[in-house]
């Protein structure tokens, strides 16, 4: 694989995800650790292949989001995800550089750490709504969601802005080739669940933060999230069909008719308490929460090793309890599944595999 990767990114990758797991959504894989006790043999074979390697096939899975909502939950084959984990490690400062300025742009900022993860240890999160609680005090706020991002996110589009990150074109024709291996060759999607697939959705976000900047519109993004901070409702919805707009010509996409919404700043501001104060019935939800949260610097998009925890820390989150928070969830008169299915994802943070088996 010539001028593609460095057999240091190569390393880097394995002993990544040897740590941190492949991606947010699902358990370690069990192969890394034969990978990591023969990784320079590894490494070798990997390096004999040609300039494209074979694509793995990839798991596949629906998960539930809500009670009547589901989305598309991908693992890569082990190879891949190490090809493509490294490729992002070389080359994602290219796309890092072409970003909009932090006060726009929140979400994973690349600044890849051995011990952190690929992305920054800042709480951009928090800080995103903090930062918006702010500013939303005159005025009205315009709350825009776009609609299954990761899945319409087109590979032309990010196709052309690899190129314009510097990547080679071997690795992006690679990179290409695997995400239609993961969308049955449909030229649209990539992977919801692996580490390395955010910074590809923030490269295809490029052009559109590019266009919502030169058209004057002062906004800020996490992810899919886009907030803007207008006068009046007449400002916000002539600020809406523009960022519409925008989305439409650039990529095709479409915002989330039931998400998207106008809002004064006493309304804002139940939105933002309703996101980051974690709604807790129960005291042992919050106090896995206090431990999570000492681990991830309250980032509750950060991934920490379960292993790397203080034994205290580990022993206050055993598998009983959380088996036992869980029935008591299942066992309310009306079930708040919002708050279950933020308790899981707070659990995927520390890759615990209690909630499993209920």
């Amino acid at each position: 694989m010539p001028n593609m990767l460095d057999d240091s990114s190569i390393d880097w990758a394995i002993e990544f995800i040897s740590r941190h797991s492949d991606g947010d959504l699902f358990p370690r894989i069990l192969e890394i650790e034969a990978i990591s006790e023969n990784k320079n043999d590894f490494i070798t074979e990997i390096q004999k292949e040609s300039p494209t390697p074979v694509i793995g096939a990839c798991r596949r899975f629906i998960v539930q989001k809500d009670e009547l909502s589901y989305r598309q939950a991908t693992q890569l084959y082990p190879q891949d995800s190490i090809i493509l984990t490294a490729l992002i490690y070389q080359y994602g400062h290219g796309i890092e550089k072409r970003r909009q300025n932090k006060r726009f742009v929140y979400s994973y900022r690349f600044n890849p750490d051995m011990d952190v993860g690929l992305y920054s240890s800042e709480r951009n999160y928090e800080k995103f709504w903090n930062n918006a609680l702010k500013k939303a005090n005159k005025g009205c706020v315009l709350y825009c969601d776009i609609a299954d991002f990761y899945n319409q996110i087109y590979h032309h589009s990010l196709e052309n802005q690899l190129a314009e990150s510097d990547f080679p074109n071997q690795a992006i024709k690679w990179i290409i080739k695997l995400l239609n291996s993961t969308t049955a060759n449909v030229s649209r999607g990539i992977p919801v669940g692996p580490h390395a697939t955010h910074i590809l959705a923030e490269a295809a976000m490029i052009p559109i933060d590019n266009s919502l900047i030169d058209k004057g519109i002062k906004f800020m993004r996490y992810a899919d999230d886009i907030l803007v901070f207008c006068k009046n409702p007449h400002h916000a919805k002539v600020t809406l069909a523009e960022i519409a707009s925008t989305l439409d010509k650039q990529q095709r996409l479409m915002l989330q008719r039931h998400k998207t919404r106008i809002m004064n700043p006493v309304e804002f501001k139940n939105v933002y308490d309703g996101i980051l104060e974690n709604r807790t019935q129960f005291e042992d939800v919050d106090e896995i929460y206090e431990i999570i949260d000492k681990y991830s610097d309250g980032d509750p998009y950060a991934t920490i090793g379960y292993l790397e925890m203080d034994d205290e820390d580990r022993e206050s989150i055993t598998e009983e309890i959380i088996e036992r928070i869980i029935d008591e969830y299942l066992e309310e008169q009306s079930i708040d599944y919002s708050s279950l299915k933020w308790f899981y994802r707070r659990l995927s943070q520390i890759g615990h595999p209690g909630a499993m088996n209920v």
